[in-house]
Formats: C-alpha cells, sequence, structure tokens
C-alpha cells in the first residue's frame, strides 16, 4: 500500500497524484490559504531558479554530470566539494525551498557566489 502522498513523515509537500498542497504545518502562521499557494509557489519558483543557476556552472566548470545530475569524479578544491554538496542538499529535499527558505536560499546564492 502507499500510503499518504503528501505530509506526515514523507516531506511531500504536495500531492503527486492531484497537486493539492498539504498546508497542515503552514497554517498556524499562515492562515489565509490564497496567500499560502502564493507564497509557496514564489519560494518554489525561486528556488528552482538559483537551483538551475548553480547547476550551470557546476556542469560548465565540468563539476557536475548534466544527464546523471551527479559529480563527475575528480579531485575536488573544499569550496567545489561544499558547493557540490549546497546543490544536492537543496535538490534532494525536493521541497524546493519551502521546508526552510531562508537557508535553501542563502545556501544557494552563497555557492553561486563561490564559484564567480
Amino acid at each position: 500500500a502507499q500510503g499518504t502522498v503528501a505530509g506526515g513523515h514523507t516531506f511531500f509537500v504536495t500531492n503527486s497524484a492531484t497537486g493539492a498542497v498539504n498546508t497542515a504545518g503552514c497554517v498556524n502562521c499562515h492562515s489565509n490559504t490564497t496567500q499560502l499557494t502564493t507564497l509557496t509557489t514564489n519560494t518554489q519558483t525561486e528556488i528552482a531558479d538559483l537551483l538551475s543557476q548553480l547547476k550551470t556552472k557546476l556542469v560548465d566548470r565540468g563539476l557536475l554530470n548534466p544527464t546523471t545530475d551527479l559529480a563527475i569524479p575528480q579531485t575536488f578544491e573544499g569550496h567545489e566539494a561544499g558547493v557540490l554538496f549546497n546543490y544536492k542538499y537543496v535538490k534532494e529535499d525536493n521541497s524546493y525551498g519551502v521546508h526552510n527558505y531562508k537557508y535553501a536560499k542563502a545556501l544557494l546564492l552563497n555557492s553561486i557566489a563561490a564559484l564567480q
């Protein structure tokens, strides 16, 4: 049995079958569901864009395989390894910033800056 497709211990904020957003953990601070949906959409769009920017930089430097989204085996400089970790950390969370927007955004912005 598949069980819960959103919320609970799955960390899935959006139900993959229906597209409905599980707001149970959000409504204590964000009671207006229209504003909450807009906030979620804007947050996810921004984080997805930052992830895309960072991925482009990692691929351009030969650090990330664009097809598999895995690091290309090599010896990394310390900051490169950290940037790769930050990319995978935010990407694999799959919430696109909903779980911890400020932290995810800071990780991505700092990682992009580190590769300048």
